[in-house]
């Protein structure tokens, strides 16, 4: 396949140090803030050739996006621009529309000021326009977004028509960043790839070149950049490109971030979120994951951070692609520049129309189904302090929640609750489900002589995950499943459902089965002891993304007694004794051959016990610190570090991986969760936990930990007053065969 990049990258490729001038990092004390935010649900001209092309979530994901800069970061809604079909006649989002906002920007930015652009549609390529000077395109195709008036090309025409390409961006970015304000450019659109899952719960927001222009006119332009290569790589030498690298944004360009929805080769998708809402709607996977994360933060974080945290909670799902790209030089800069982030609103208490009690807090901002919250009058009421009672979530949704009064602790439940009243969450469920398995039918499967014999195994499997103590459940839509089993010939494979390909396995190469980046879970024989190996390998799975659950969800709080940092430390041989701190964290690569180390410094005044698991890219959950049978070291003092044993990365699991921080204040004997471990899925292991460490497992994050690795016991959250006393932390990399 060959290798395309996205519409961001070639925008900062093409941007050159001359194009912007450099920008001090003080802003204006009386700057402002404006977004544009472009949302193509509906192409006309394209919906005439074929009704697949037309998407649903761009107009949710515009909604989506200005509630969170309103809320979040006090935008105000007169600064805010929205391009979408169902914002009237003179807000469809066409080109002339597009390109008026960019003017009208251009004219009211200034010094300081902070500016959102927001894309979210299809993408597609075209030949590059020779015409424009240092217009280097390695592929020989420029990069295009499509308006909701595109067309396709008619005899005579060498672009697509309404088209805007990566240099129409580029000189309007351009315009702006001469100004003096700072952009962040979000696009929620891709340009290649080749792969999407089965079912239709997914679409691709990508329009194939060829459906636009002759195929022809394509590969002529691939074969004159093929022909010019070697012209073309010594211009970008002498331009600075070379540097950069493919996927690298100029140094020299600053003030401009963005963050793309898909690396090269991989497809941007849409899909229905928030799982198990009551009222999901299309959004792109992009946006609605940060919107999720900034919603949900309570300080804090730089671009590269948000993108790395995107990373993790795609990887929480089974999906190792599309992995998001975050480009330019200020990268590092907190999110919008903001110094200190306002408090979160407050969660009100209301009646809903049908009577029922609800609350202004959802999905979005982190409240999952039986949460519990403590409730206080209204803000300004007598006695505004005082704990009034209880209620459970009983009904998630995107943006709000049901709820019911109910008992907790030593408070009873009370129907009298204050409408009005202030909320405050005291006990965090970490919505820990089932793994949702299904059997997912492919065109080869009728021709299968041993599909009777799969059916039955998955039968039996069903009756095996009906006990409550499972970890799976089997369920018949495919549409419904976070894992597949799939048979191609006289094998069973496993594969995640999150973007798989839509094509028969019989026809792919074993990564096109397992997909990039991907180990391939089987194959498995179709024998009398089918039923035991998907057992085995499925709890393998839902063990190791349950303790990723649970680590990204802590991972989002910042409020506790401890103060921990994990870090990644890169040697440069084996004679390098003290090493590099890695703080690319956006987009961290590890290679085969790099010698590395974690970290932990812990810098509150209180000694902790610091335990480190490792979850490799076949869902093995392996215990790296302290060494096995040598518990009694990893004890760290108040204001110490403790630096792991180097070791050589090697190729053996290649794709995103990570490292779980458990620190726990100290009492007593050093606490020790390396029961949690598990072989890869090949040899996963059985539910023995044994005697050892009796003290850390009957603590209620053991329990908690009990429940979502083995699924044994009721607990399923932690009360926040227990929070104080742990603090669990996440670094993700992707791991690379070679350099």
């Amino acid at each position: 396949m060959r290798r395309r990049r996205g519409l961001v990258v070639s925008i900062f490729l093409v941007m050159g140090a001359s194009s912007l001038p450099a920008v001090p990092q003080e802003g204006n004390p009386k700057r402002s803030s404006h977004a544009l935010l472009v949302g193509c649900t509906r192409y006309p001209e394209l919906e005439k050739l074929d009704k697949r092309w037309r998407l649903y979530g761009p107009a949710n994901d515009v909604v989506l996006l200005r509630e969170l800069l309103v809320t979040r970061f006090s935008f105000r809604t007169e600064n805010i621009v929205t391009l979408a079909e169902e914002a009237g006649a003179e807000h469809r989002p066409t080109r002339s529309h597009i390109e008026r906002e960019f003017r009208r920007l251009t004219a009211v930015a200034k010094q300081g000021d902070e500016i959102v652009v927001f894309f979210a549609g299809h993408g597609s390529q075209q030949p590059a326009d020779t015409t424009v000077p240092d217009n280097y395109e390695p592929d020989g195709l420029d990069e295009i977004f499509l308006p909701t008036d595109v067309r396709p090309c008619r005899e005579g025409d060498v672009s697509v028509p309404n088209a805007i390409t990566d240099n129409d961006l580029r000189n309007w970015l351009s315009e702006i960043r001469a100004r003096g304000a700072k952009v962040w450019v979000i696009v929620d659109a891709c340009h290649s790839g080749t792969m999407i899952r089965g079912a239709d719960v997914e679409s691709p927001r990508r329009v194939p070149p060829e459906t636009l222009m002759p195929g022809d006119l394509i590969e002529s332009a691939v074969r004159r950049a093929a022909e010019a290569g070697e012209r073309n790589r010594n211009l970008a030498s002498e331009k600075g490109w070379e540097a950069c690298g493919t996927l690298k944004l100029s140094e020299q360009v600053s003030g401009l971030v963005a963050v793309y929805a898909a690396q090269p080769g991989e497809l941007a998708v849409e899909r229905p979120l928030p799982f198990g809402a009551a009222d999901r709607k299309p959004y792109g996977l992009l946006t609605y994951t940060i919107c999720q994360i900034l919603s949900r933060s309570v300080s804090p974080m730089t671009y590269s951070e948000l993108v790395q945290r995107v990373h993790c909670q795609y990887m929480q799902t089974g999906r190792s692609f599309p992995m998001p790209l975050v480009e330019g030089r200020e990268r590092n800069r907190e999110v919008l520049g903001m110094r200190e982030w306002p408090r979160r609103s407050v969660i009100l208490l209301s009646r809903g129309r049908d009577g029922s009690l609800k609350i202004n807090a959802g999905g979005i901002q982190g409240v999952t189904s039986s949460s519990i919250l403590s409730v206080y009058p209204p803000a300004g009421s007598k006695d505004a302090d005082k704990l009034v009672g209880h209620v459970r979530v009983v009904k998630q949704r995107t943006l709000d929640a049901v709820v019911e009064p109910c008992r907790y602790g030593e408070f009873p439940g009370r129907s009298d609750l204050p409408i009005g009243g202030r909320c405050e969450l005291v006990y965090v469920d970490y919505g820990l489900e089932k793994l949702r398995v299904a059997f997912d039918s492919q065109p080869s499967t009728g021709q299968s002589k041993l599909a009777p014999q799969v059916i039955h195994a998955v039968g039996r499997l069903t009756e095996q995950a009906a006990s409550d103590d499972s970890l799976i459940h089997v369920v018949g839509d495919p549409n419904e499943a976070d894992w597949l089993v799939r048979l191609d010939q006289e094998n069973v494979y496993l594969v995640p459902a999150e973007g798989w390909a839509k094509s028969d396995v019989t026809e792919q190469t074993d990564e096109r089965i397992s997909g990039p980046g991907q180990p391939l879970f089987g194959p498995l024989p179709v024998d009398d002891d089918l039923t035991a190996q998907l057992s085995v390998r499925l709890r393998g799975i839902a063990r190791a993304r349950n303790l990723l659950a649970i680590a990204n969800k802590q991972s989002e709080r910042t409020e506790s007694n401890l103060d921990v940092q994990l870090e990644l430390v890169r040697f440069r041989d084996h004679t390098d004794a003290i090493g590099t701190v890695v703080t690319e964290q956006g987009r961290l690569t590890l290679c085969a051959g790099d010698i590395v180390a974690f970290r932990v410094h812990n810098r509150s005044r209180f000694a902790l016990d610091a335990n480190l698991l490792l979850v490799d890219n076949g869902y093995g959950i392996h215990a790296f610190y302290p060494e096995p049978d040598t518990v009694a070291d990893n004890r760290v003092p108040p204001n110490d570090q403790r630096r792991t044993r180097r070791f050589k990365v090697r190729p053996a699991t290649v794709g995103q991986e990570h490292v779980i921080l458990i620190a726990i204040k100290a009492q007593g004997p050093p606490a020790d969760f390396s029961w949690i471990a598990q072989p890869t899925i090949e040899r996963a292991r059985g539910n023995n936990l044994g005697t050892r460490d009796i003290i850390t497992f009957e603590s209620p994050l053991g329990r908690l930990f009990q429940h979502a690795i083995y699924s044994q016991g009721t607990a399923r959250g932690l009360p926040n007053g227990e929070l104080d006393n742990y603090v669990i932390r996440i670094l993700s990399w992707r791991t690379s065969p070679q350099r």
